[in-house]
């Protein structure tokens, strides 16, 4: 386990931090998101994102670390099934 890695592919335009990674063949930075009390488009846009950058991190072998993965960990209310089915779908 690892804390607070930061990298930098050259197609993403700042750096991604992440608080947390850990390696199993890449490494694999963990990004803890917070979906709880967010509106469906609000959750839609950040999953959007957040989904793009992980196939950016996954094309892109830090001269250091290695390949690269991300692994979202989302937070949802019980009542934002939908939301949560939606994000699924984006990841």
């Amino acid at each position: 386990m690892q804390r607070n890695v930061t990298v930098h592919p050259p197609s993403l335009p700042k750096p991604f931090k992440a608080p947390f990674a850990y390696q199993n063949g890449r490494l694999n930075l963990i990004e803890p998101v917070q979906f709880e009390g967010q509106s469906p488009s609000a959750i839609f846009n950040k999953a959007s994102v957040l989904a793009v950058e992980g196939e950016l991190l996954e094309d892109y072998k830090d001269p250091e670390l290695g390949n690269l993965g991300l692994v979202v960990v989302a937070k949802f209310a019980p009542d934002q099934e939908q939301e949560r089915t939606t994000a699924a779908i984006i990841f």
